[in-house]
């Protein structure tokens, strides 16, 4: 239940790989073609699969300068679908994601490092069910295109664990597995065109 990352977060840094020199850019997170997607145990043999339907964020490329790029996504607790209605008000309750009390799971991004022409690492804050951690994740850029609409897009996918008790959602510990298998795959739509940096 932790997508996030964002995550997937995270498009920022594999758009280094992309020739555009001099300039930074800002990308909006396409809830439409994006998914924060959760695999989980059932009682030890077999798995529970699902995801959020309400994903929202901005991604900030600076691509001569990544420490100078940032992420923040946002998922609303509440969007939890595994297709099972009384599965997923069950979720939503206090004995898991506690929607009431906790409307949302963040990432905002604290650094962004490149390890290959197609894949990087980010490293932020992840905020579930009230309690902050620090992550790190590998991401690997998909590509980028114009499309016929006018607008430019860039993709990226990353997959990563937690263990759901590390962020205070220990009940049903067994029935209910502890670690869970995520993946974000995020599509950002770029919403400015590249501003060329002052020259010094």
């Amino acid at each position: 239940m932790k997508y996030l990352k964002y995550t997937v977060l995270s498009l920022v840094l594999c758009m280094v790989a992309c020739p555009l020199a001099g300039a930074s850019e800002k990308y909006t997170v396409d809830a439409v073609h994006s998914a924060a997607l959760f695999k989980v145990k059932h009682f030890g043999v077999s798995f529970i699969v699902g995801g959020f339907t309400d994903i929202s964020g901005t991604i900030v490329v600076d691509r001569d300068n990544l420490s100078n790029s940032s992420v923040e996504i946002v998922i609303s607790t509440a969007s939890v679908n595994t297709h099972n209605k009384k599965r997923d008000d069950h979720l939503r309750s206090a004995d898991f994601l506690d929607i009431e009390k906790y409307p949302t799971m963040t990432f905002t991004s604290s650094r962004v490092k490149k390890l290959t022409e197609t894949t990087g690492e980010v490293t932020g804050s992840f905020t579930l069910h009230g309690v902050t951690k620090t992550i790190t994740t590998t991401v690997t850029f998909l590509g980028e295109t114009d499309v016929p609409w006018g607008s430019h897009i860039a993709g990226v996918e990353t997959y990563f664990s937690i263990n759901r008790s590390d962020y205070g959602m220990d009940k049903l510990l067994g029935p209910a597995g502890d670690n869970i298998q995520i993946s974000v795959l995020v599509e950002g739509v770029r919403i400015d065109e590249p501003q060329k940096k002052a020259k010094d």
